[in-house]
């Protein structure tokens, strides 16, 4: 605020006039965002004979807006040789998945098909293997919480 025009509107600028600050982001990305609070000059006690102090402050955060973790989707499954297959998924780096399998499209109990694998790029690719016995297998890849 301009304390010589305050009918005009505010502009982003070093306010000297008032302990109040806004800050506004627009269209902010989803990156990591880091708060630093300083100020300039020196912060005086008026009460103790203009002796230097410390300001404490109040940080108040809105729109924060969780955002769902984006589901997997399988984009190649084939055949690697007579008993292994690779399947090849969208994922989020640091985001950790899971591959389960049912061997009966109507069964609900998904099994875990070996550890979670923690995603390092956009696409992540992994190897199952599978028996003569369980050669129609259905397979499925989840978010690990």
């Amino acid at each position: 605020m301009n304390g010589y025009s305050p009918q005009l509107a505010a502009t982003n600028n070093i306010n000297h006039l008032d302990n109040v600050e806004q800050v506004i982001i627009n269209n902010p990305s989803t990156n990591l965002h880091t708060i630093i609070l300083n100020h300039t000059g020196d912060i005086r006690d008026a009460g103790s004979g203009g002796n230097l102090t410390n300001q404490w402050v109040s940080v108040i955060i809105t729109g924060i807006q969780t955002v769902p973790k984006p589901q997997p989707v399988i984009l190649d499954f084939g055949s690697v040789g007579a008993t292994n297959a690779a399947i090849l998924w969208s994922s989020v780096p640091d985001l950790s998945y899971r591959i389960q399998h049912i061997d009966e499209v109507t069964a609900s109990d998904w099994t875990d098909e070996g550890a979670p694998y923690t995603a390092t790029t956009n696409n992540v690719a992994a190897t199952v293997t599978y028996t003569n016995a369980n050669a129609q297998r259905f397979y499925r890849v989840i978010t690990d919480n």
